[in-house]
This record gives C-alpha cells, sequence and structure tokens, in this order.
C-alpha cells in the first residue's frame, strides 16, 4: 500500500499546484477562476472573505452560468 501511494504522489505531483508566497498587502486585482461545479463555488466564500478582508480594490470572479444561484 506505502508503494502504490508512493507511486501515486509521483505521478501527480507534476500536476499539483506549486504556491507562490507574495505579499498580500501590495495586491490590487485578484481573479478567481471556478470550474463549473456549484460545490466548488460554495467552497471559495472563504476566500473571497478573507481577500475583503485585505481591502483587494478588485475582485473578478469567472464562472459558469451553473454557478448563477451562488452568486
Amino acid at each position: 500500500m506505502f508503494l502504490a501511494s508512493l507511486l501515486r504522489r509521483i505521478a501527480f505531483s507534476y500536476y499539483d499546484y506549486k504556491a507562490y508566497n507574495f505579499n498580500i498587502e501590495k495586491t490590487d486585482f485578484v481573479v478567481i477562476h471556478i470550474p463549473d461545479q456549484i460545490g466548488d463555488a460554495m467552497a471559495i466564500f472563504p476566500v473571497i472573505r478573507a481577500l475583503e478582508l485585505h481591502k483587494i480594490k478588485h475582485l473578478l470572479i469567472v464562472t459558469s452560468t451553473i454557478n448563477l444561484e451562488v452568486f
């Protein structure tokens, strides 16, 4: 089981998101892309609230019409 887990981690590490450390205080414009699932749209609300606390000037949310009820 450990070997399968290790191989899976190695195989999918190519597609993993690499985090980039930056200063949020200097950020003026944020774009959030939400996939075509309603659960994904609802899960992004804590991120939106955190960005509001940092006084982001412009927040652009790109989503499909499936999430129309959420926003």
